[in-house]
């Protein structure tokens, strides 16, 4: 079956770009803006293309102005969460939109009105023309590829992992040490989601400790505080 995911939110910001440069109303984009959709058309900000503040462009004329906005709304992330494909690809949708926000000049001449209307209804003819081209499908952003996501998961469980190991050498010390001396050894119980065969150094309340796991035992020992080398302690 045929992945209906494409990685094209940059791209499609990309062709939008190029379609209101080849417009006539291209002579009125404001030049920040012209510099932006060039380097849209470009591709050359593809990585940092987000659906924040999609695209935006705006037209100005010696009698006014208005601004064009591509708006892409998240399909897809509701929960935070994203779509996966067949491959474990995880893809954020968004929908376009577009919007006209202009000002409001007040009271002007009939002339001058109707020729800021028709600047208006330009503007908004471009607008139409990107919702029928680009709003009917949504576009997707490639979130993580499979293999990323199934590393993020890996190390999640690792690190859930490491911290209830030092949770449960934490509490076999605490719980177990009272009247320890430096020296002293005993038996202890810990639980079963501390590996066997390995060794976990503690410091607790100022004091040292070594818990030795063992198969089916553990054991305990106070120990005594590390040496520290004359060099270090002088430059410490």
């Amino acid at each position: 079956m045929r992945n209906r995911y494409e990685d094209n939110l940059a791209s499609t910001r990309s062709a939008i770009a190029a379609l209101v440069l080849a417009s006539p109303l291209a002579a009125y984009v404001r030049p920040y803006d012209r510099d932006r959709l060039a380097v849209a058309v470009a591709g050359t900000d593809a990585d940092r293309v987000s659906h924040w503040g999609y695209l935006s462009v705006e037209f100005v004329r010696a009698d006014s102005n208005c601004t064009l906005h591509v708006e892409a709304t998240a399909t897809s992330r509701a929960y935070g969460r994203c779509e996966t494909d067949e491959q474990g690809n995880e893809w954020s949708g968004y929908s376009l939109k577009t919007q006209l926000n202009y000002p409001s000049h007040g009271s002007a001449d009939t002339v001058v009105v109707l020729a800021r209307v028709e600047f208006l209804r330009q503007v908004a003819m471009l607008g139409a023309d990107i919702d029928a081209t680009f709003g009917q499908r949504p576009v997707y952003l490639l979130e993580r590829t499979g293999i990323q996501a199934e590393q993020a998961r890996l190390e999640a469980e690792a690190a859930k992992t490491a911290k209830e190991v030092r949770e449960a050498v934490a509490f076999a010390v605490v719980e177990n040490s009272k009247g320890m001396r430096v020296g002293d050894e005993r038996p202890v119980a810990v639980s079963e989601k501390v590996p066997a065969g390995t060794t976990h150094e503690m410091q607790v309340a100022g004091r040292y400790y070594r818990l030795a796991v063992g198969q089916g035992m553990a054991v305990l020992a106070r120990t005594a505080p590390p040496v520290v080398a004359a060099d270090q302690a002088v430059a410490s």
